[in-house]
């Protein structure tokens, strides 16, 4: 579920390649995600393609916790705290230098 989270935000922000992991690099060289949310997105992408495609993997509880969290956070960065950052600033821009 969480993979596929993250193959959703690649199409939401226009992201190209042939695959999750070009589409992940794409996000990455326009600048969406830095390289510690590349990371953990690569790790979501491995952790799902084993689960899907290895009927002997056992995904932990804590795995799946911490992959939970890792996708929100990528989210919360890419949806929320982007556009919130981008507003502050604007704001910030418009108010009178303080002495």
């Amino acid at each position: 579920m969480c993979r596929k989270c993250i193959e959703a935000t690649c199409k939401t922000l226009g992201a190209k390649g042939r695959d999750l992991s070009a589409r992940l690099q794409n996000l990455f060289d326009a600048g969406h995600i830095d390289s510690r949310l590349l990371n953990w997105a690569h790790e979501i992408r491995l952790i799902g393609n084993e689960a899907a495609h290895d009927p002997d993997i056992k995904v932990t509880k804590r795995d799946a916790r911490d992959v939970l969290d890792f996708t929100e956070s990528i989210l919360i960065y890419v949806f929320s705290l982007t556009s919130r950052f981008e507003k502050f600033r604007a704001r910030r821009a418009k108010e009178p230098a303080k002495s």
